[in-house]
């Protein structure tokens, strides 16, 4: 439902006076041009409302008639070039002024640091989280930085494309 352009647009000029928290939109991914260029609508209207930023991307929607809704949600590294690609339009559509958040496939320090050349601000992780717990959040941040060392990046704003 707020999949529709105008329908979002009227829930986040609703939101926008009654909010107290920072707000973010996570999008979904697109399969053809129209939902590409509705989904670059959703961004744009969430950011004249106000929203503090984009997470790119929800799960991808399979049917599955084993499941008693008949579809489920792909997500993890299955999604992971997906999720690059849009975060790149993303950041290009916005003119890199869009708090980006990549989610969707990220297990390595390799994986963010792609997440971040492509225009994502942060990073989110859960698949990868769920199969190797909680350390894989020290071993990505070890691994970006030796990545970020051999590539003379000092900081995370310098990878952005």
């Amino acid at each position: 439902m707020f999949e529709e352009p105008s329908q979002f647009k009227k829930l986040v000029f609703k939101m926008k006076n009654i909010k107290e928290k920072p707000m973010f939109v996570k999008i979904p991914p697109y399969l053809n041009e129209k939902e590409r260029e509705d989904r670059l609508e959703l961004v744009d209207i969430g950011l004249k409302a106000g929203m503090e930023g984009i997470t790119a991307i929800n799960t991808v929607k399979v049917r599955e008639p084993r499941l008693s809704t008949g579809y489920g949600g792909l997500s993890g590294k299955k999604i992971f070039k997906e999720m690059i690609k849009i975060v790149r339009e993303i950041h290009l559509e916005t003119n890199g002024k869009a708090i980006i958040n990549a989610c969707g496939g990220i297990f390595t320090g390799l994986d963010a640091l792609e997440a971040f050349k492509a225009g994502a601000t942060t990073i989110q992780l859960l698949t990868s989280f769920i199969y190797e717990g909680p350390g894989v959040i020290n071993r990505i941040n070890k691994q970006l930085l030796k990545l970020m060392h051999k590539h003379g990046y000092e900081s995370l704003s310098e990878i952005k494309n």
